[in-house]
């Protein structure tokens, strides 16, 4: 649908639009509310649908993401992040269609940085990892359906470094593999080396 009308508080030299700027269809329902300071965004910025249920709402600064941003789908939040400077920086949570959570991660100047833990649909952990810099760095540990831990993994600069252990449904190790620089150096399956 085409949109049919945009008024603008106050504008600038130029037409740069300065102050709120709000954008309709042509049945005249609001689809954004955008704030504007010398022609950049500044503020909150909220998208509606065409039934006026919220969609996104972004905050910026000098007319970049930055503050939390918001995505619903069905009145139901999907997406939580913070930005700063236009990039990810800090929590982020992403949520299935009935609201609970999925993804939960850190960020840091665009790249993850930290903890990420992914959840299945019955909120029990699937997979749990630490970032720094975008790469993985330090324990990552993958979990069976039931939620008990199947494998535990070191990395390094994104490469296996350290032991990578199987475990069994009953908690006991099926295996190791220690490894370094991503190369398995020494494997031992159920007591025995191999």
């Amino acid at each position: 649908m085409a949109e049919a009308a945009t008024q603008t508080s106050a504008a600038v030299g130029g037409g740069a639009p300065d102050g709120e700027v709000v954008k309709c269809d042509e049945a005249g329902n609001v689809t954004e509310r955008a704030l504007f300071k010398n022609g950049k965004l500044e503020g909150e910025t909220v998208l509606y649908d065409e039934a006026g249920a919220l969609v996104q709402r972004i905050s910026f600064k000098e007319g970049l993401m930055n503050g939390e941003m918001e995505f619903f789908q069905n009145d139901v939040l999907m997406l939580k992040a913070t930005y700063k400077n236009g990039k990810l920086d800090g929590a982020s949570m992403t949520f299935d269609e009935t609201g609970k959570p999925l993804l939960q991660a850190h960020y840091k100047e665009g790249k993850l940085d930290g903890d990420s833990h992914w959840f299945a649909p019955d909120g029990k952990p699937l997979k749990r990892s630490q970032f720094h810099d975008g790469q993985l760095e330090g324990i990552t540990i993958e979990y069976y359906p039931g939620g008990k831990p199947h494998i535990r993994s070191e990395y390094k600069a994104n490469k296996l470094n350290g032991e990578l252990i199987e475990y069994g449904e009953d908690g006991l190790i099926k295996s190791r593999v220690l490894y370094k620089a991503g190369q398995p150096v020494q494997a031992t399956s159920m007591g025995r080396s191999v």
